[in-house]
């Protein structure tokens, strides 16, 4: 078909009618052989139907012409704020099948589609259709949110929708060519080196001399086929992990001691018993007491604080998950705080251990948000906000259902803030006061970081802090405020920057997270393009808005992590190598 198409035997062109401006003789005359393709090759499908869609104005088709005639074609929709192109017909003349036209028709839909900012296609596919539609790269696995095209395209029963996702990069019609140019250049490298690779070396002697171990990198004949040493990275230690062991280990012992004679502590000193309550241990996976802390403690496991934050918060998360909310146990690890523990201030201060202790007021009951989107929201703004919730809920057990005043007590009002452009704002947690909003200025997402900008603020909703205000800040990052048009009067500073007490930071035993949502950029509130914020880290840099699409790996353990959520269990090597 593309031979045909470069010797000028075929051609493509899109048609389609229309009601404001005159449609050519010759378009029209097209669009009923194209009529004619469809309801020969589509049989189940009426004619009526057929006719309905190809002569909408809304629906365009691609076709084929061979000497003057439609030899096949695909109609299709556009929903330009909503990114996708929904393909209604596709089929080819019966003698003209298997001759590559059904493959280069969709590639030229495809480079017509990227050419206008379109990076997705949707279909629904007959069992006949799916195995075509497989060979064009489409999926049953639907990579776009379903808010986004629901109500939108038309379902067919018995059909299955296939997705298919663009990349604007790549010229489809040239894709073929540009493989097998590729194939021809790997070869001839293959080739080029054949001599090397089919060399025979004489085999080694030296361990027969004695030798034990040689480097890889002396044995013949490696280098020579492109074998290279493996270059090693390695990470600047983190503070926490280069820490005085006997400090840690002194410091360790004062807290454990302190808890152990705490008047609420008696459930929490040795493992419970399997005898007394035989299904413990079937829903707490990772069970953890005092006891066993003081004989890690005693083997040298703490070797990090956030081994010994993350036994001690996994106690209290353990007591309640099996627990209900009304039982004596639930008021006892409630009642527990470091302000009654026997502990100096420093040590509160330096190992930031309150964060084990946290009780959450600020959660949403039963993992539930439940929210209503302002009308003032475009198509495009809508769905952006949809799929920030979606990717939320699919890493989580966290649902937001739409707001239902017979059964929700509080909800989410997400509005926009049609006076001021450029600002953003939430409440953090749940206010527990009935309606709470989050405002987003009239331009923020139509900006390029909108998609920081949405899951920043949701975070905020469920009870996250801004990243750089986390007690450990100043371990990652340097504070440069003379870089910021921010005064020392504004409360926005009091917000945004200043340190929480430990006791605040909702991300648990979560490490400090360069690539999260909450964390701002290099350049908030900057006055001379100077940074404000700075890594201390030699190997991390702090992500731009722009590189922070999605909730990082860190994130999304921080949100389970906080809401407790059923079947999330972590070790602690994956909540505290989280970050890379």
């Amino acid at each position: 078909a593309k031979a045909q198409e470069q010797r000028g035997e075929i051609e493509f062109h899109v048609l389609g009618n229309s009601l404001s401006h005159p449609v050519s003789k010759q378009s029209m005359l097209w669009l009923l052989g194209l009529h004619s393709v469809f309801a020969h090759q589509l049989t189940e499908m009426p004619r009526e139907y057929i006719s309905q869609l190809v002569f909408d104005p809304k629906h365009k088709t691609l076709a084929v012409i061979k000497d003057g005639t439609p030899i096949g074609g695909i109609c299709f929709r556009t929903f330009p704020t909503q990114g996708f192109t929904e393909i209604v017909f596709c089929a080819v003349t019966s003698s003209k099948q298997v001759k590559g036209y059904g493959t280069h028709m969709m590639n030229h839909l495809k480079d017509y589609s990227t050419q206008r900012g379109i990076k997705h296609f949707l279909t629904f596919a007959d069992e006949f259709a799916i195995g075509y539609f497989r060979k064009q790269g489409f999926s049953d696995d639907i990579k776009v949110a379903r808010p986004v095209y629901a109500g939108y395209i038309k379902e067919y029963e018995g059909a299955t929708l296939m997705h298919c996702e663009l990349h604007p990069s790549l010229v489809y019609t040239q894709f073929s060519s540009v493989i097998r140019k590729q194939k021809e250049i790997v070869k001839e490298l293959i080739s080029q080196r054949q001599q090397d690779v089919q060399k025979v070396h004489p085999g080694l002697t030296c361990f027969k001399e004695g030798v034990r171990s040689i480097p890889v990198d002396s044995i013949p004949g490696l280098r020579e086929i492109g074998w290279k040493p493996q270059a090693r990275v390695q990470r600047a230690s983190r503070p926490e992990e280069s820490a005085d062991p006997d400090k840690l280990s002194a410091t360790f012992s004062t807290i454990l001691n302190a808890v152990k004679v705490h008047v609420n502590a008696w459930p929490f000193l040795k493992p419970v018993s399997a005898v007394t309550v035989p299904d413990y241990y079937d829903l707490i996976k990772y069970p953890m007491d005092i006891k066993t802390m003081f004989d890690r403690l005693k083997k040298g496991y703490y070797v990090t604080r956030r081994l010994f934050m993350a036994d001690m918060a996994r106690i209290f998360s353990n007591c309640r998950l099996y627990n209900s909310p009304e039982t004596e146990y639930i008021r006892l690890v409630d009642d527990i705080r470091f302000k009654d523990l026997n502990i100096t201030e420093h040590s509160r201060d330096e190992f930031h251990l309150n964060q084990a202790f946290v009780v959450v007021n600020e959660m949403w009951e039963n993992h539930t948000v439940p929210y209503v989107i302002d009308k003032d929201f475009s198509d495009t703004e809508r769905n952006g906000i949809y799929r920030a919730i979606e990717e939320i809920q699919d890493n989580s057990c966290i649902t937001f259902p739409p707001y239902n005043d017979s059964i929700h007590a509080h909800y989410v009002t997400i509005v926009k803030d049609l006076n001021h452009p450029n600002t953003s704002s939430s409440h953090i947690g749940c206010l527990k006061k009935g309606l709470q909003y989050v405002n987003f200025g009239y331009e923020m997402l139509t900006k390029e970081d909108y998609k920081y900008t949405i899951r920043h603020e949701l975070l905020h909703v469920l009870g996250f802090y801004n990243h750089q205000t986390r007690p450990d800040r100043d371990r990652y990052v340097e504070l440069h405020m003379e870089n910021s048009d921010l005064k020392d009067t504004d409360d926005i500073k009091e917000t945004y920057m200043k340190l929480l007490a430990p006791k605040e930071d909702r991300a648990f035993q979560i490490p400090f997270d360069y690539k999260s949502v909450m964390l701002y950029d290099e350049y908030p509130y900057n006055k001379n393009r100077m940074p404000v914020l700075v890594s201390k880290m030699k190997d991390e840099k702090i992500s731009s808005r722009t590189e922070k699409e999605s909730l990082s790996n860190c994130d999304k353990i921080a949100i389970n992590l906080f809401y407790r959520c059923p079947g999330k269990i972590y070790n602690d090597s994956t909540i505290n190598n989280c970050y890379k």
